[in-house]
């Protein structure tokens, strides 16, 4: 073959990288949404160590101190020392404090990377429910979620330990599987189960961050407003209610409830005007003079 018969056979063998990425992380087989998974997961993991160390102010405050406390068992030797979050469930600040004291800084950042990757699993199966039968959802979902990621906010927490959009897998898989759930017509032991499934990541959201006890009351009415049979929407919503209540206890009631015993008030000191515990003022949360 002449030198221009070459360049010729290869220019037509060019391939673009759109087609390129499409032949292989398209969800048009299961290997391949798996492969698109694993490599967004590892990209995770190299963009966190490409925005180097993480040194956020609650970093410097709480997440640290709050999982090294819980793992000794000082509640009652401390008194404040990160402010009023010294009293914030620590589940999540175990995770943290176990990354940055028992592994080399690259590697407990690229963990967390990959963790904060692995929300594009839930995200692609919320997009792909949405797409419904669209011809070219098995191209649009993954490009979805991958852009789902890459929004402002999710990108200035990434890979550090704010906790924010590592607990935002749960409450976007609760999504998910309460969209699932809503494909059934009646509440019968399938979906019993996705339902439970779905208030299970709810309940595992809030343990590990009460603040996304919003988007549980948010989903709990969404569940209740959108359509469909009244009874399906009514049981559908009570299993999401008492499984995300259930798993909510076992993973953090321990916590509050030592609180409570300490100092009177669970959530210590907020809301001390409602439980009265004698080493905080009785505001509702913060002193407004």
């Amino acid at each position: 073959m002449s030198r221009r018969g070459a360049v010729a056979w290869l220019q037509t063998k060019r391939v673009s990288p759109g087609v390129w990425l499409e032949s292989r992380f398209a969800f048009d087989s299961r290997r391949k949404a798996v492969s698109a998974a694993v490599a967004v997961m590892l990209l995770g993991g190299l963009v966190s160590l490409l925005r180097g160390q993480d040194a956020n102010w609650d970093l410097r405050n709480y997440h640290l101190y709050n999982g090294y406390a819980w793992l000794h068992d000082r509640l009652a030797l401390d008194l404040a020392p990160a402010q009023m979050q010294s009293y914030f469930s620590p589940l999540l600040d175990v995770l943290h404090a176990g990354l940055m004291l028992g592994l080399p800084a690259p590697v407990g950042g690229f963990v967390l990377g990959v963790l904060h990757g692995a929300v594009f699993v839930p995200l692609s199966w919320v997009i792909w429910q949405v797409l419904g039968e669209r011809p070219d959802r098995a191209r649009l979902a993954p490009l979805l979620a991958f852009a789902g990621l890459c929004t402002a906010a999710f990108l200035s927490e990434f890979g550090n330990t704010m906790g924010d959009n590592l607990s935002a897998g749960f409450v976007i898989a609760a999504l998910a599987l309460a969209m699932q759930a809503r494909r059934f017509d009646l509440v019968d032991r399938a979906a019993a189960t996705v339902w439970c499934l779905a208030g299970a990541a709810l309940g595992m959201a809030v343990a590990f961050k009460l603040t996304n006890a919003l988007y549980a009351v948010a989903l709990g009415v969404a569940v209740l407003l959108c359509g469909g049979r009244w009874r399906t929407r009514i049981v559908g919503g009570a299993l999401l209610t008492m499984s995300a209540c259930t798993v909510f206890v076992l993973l953090a009631g321990h916590w509050y409830f030592k609180v409570w015993e300490t100092f009177g008030n669970p959530l210590f000191p907020q809301f001390n005007a409602i439980f009265h515990g004698p080493l905080a003022q009785p505001m509702a949360i913060a002193d407004t003079r």
